[in-house]
Parts: structure tokens; sequence; C-alpha cells
């Protein structure tokens, strides 16, 4: 099973246990992809703008899953539809991205990813929908595919 460790500032890692590499999320919109054997940077991405990267959870054998949060831009507009994402990342090379319910915090179980949504009416458990992938590998081979 992969490590998730907090850090000291705003963000998450998450080491793999395959591949070595550390994801991380801090502060002010950034997002990077380091090799943790030599800490030589493979991606980054900082962005302006009222959104930002929230946790970063492991997905099957050697997948990392980085959140959206855009309640910077509900806030600004004052539209509560704006919806939140996540994005799939195998080494430092994005698969994919679908969108979370706004504010819903992200669950990982097995190969299921779920969004937990809060509100005054209730909880709520969503399953997130991906695009169809195919993951390598043992017991992770699977396809997925949005039902629609």
């Amino acid at each position: 099973m992969a490590t998730v460790l907090d850090c000291a500032f705003p963000g998450y890692f998450f080491l793999s246990r395959g591949v070595k590499l550390i994801y991380g999320t801090a502060g002010d919109n950034n997002m990077f992809i380091l090799e943790a054997s030599s800490g030589r940077e493979l991606a980054r991405n900082s962005r302006d703008g009222s959104g930002a990267y929230g946790v970063v959870k492991p997905y099957l054998a050697d997948i990392c899953l980085v959140t959206d949060n855009l309640r910077g831009y509900r806030d600004k507009h004052n539209d509560s539809s704006i919806k939140d994402a996540v994005t799939a990342w195998r080494g430092a090379k994005e698969l994919w991205s679908a969108e979370l319910p706004p504010d819903a915090d992200l669950i990982v179980a097995g190969d299921k990813i779920l969004a937990l949504t809060k509100t005054k009416d209730g909880i709520f458990i969503e399953d997130i929908d991906v695009p169809k992938t195919h993951y390598s590998g043992g017991a992770d081979n699977v396809a997925r595919s949005p039902a629609r």
C-alpha cells in the first residue's frame, strides 16, 4: 500500500511504492512531481487565479489523484454550480480529469473514486465516473468507463 504523508505547509505528498515519486501541492496554487531518490523535479505547475490545488491521493497501484478546489471562483462569481475537479497522474503524465461536486471530499475505495458532500440536507456519496483508461499490472489490470 502506498503511503500518504502530510507536510509542513498546505498540501499533501504521495510516495508511489513502485515508481518512487513524490506528488505534492503547496500554498498559492502549486503542484509538483519529484523523483524520490534524487529530488529531481519531473513536473511543476503554478497557476494564477482563484482556484487551488487540493489533496493528493493514491489510486490503484501506480496512479496519483490531485484535486482542484474551485471555491475561489464560486465565491468570486457567486455561482455555487461551479464544480471542482480531480486529475489522475501516472508518473509525470496526466491521464485524465473528471468533475467533482463543489466542496466534496475525495474518497478512494479500491478501484472506486467517490465524492463525499456534506450539506444541511445530509451527507451524499457520489461515484465519480472516469474516462476509459487501461491500467497495467496484475490485479489492477482493469478498464473503467463511465456509465452514461
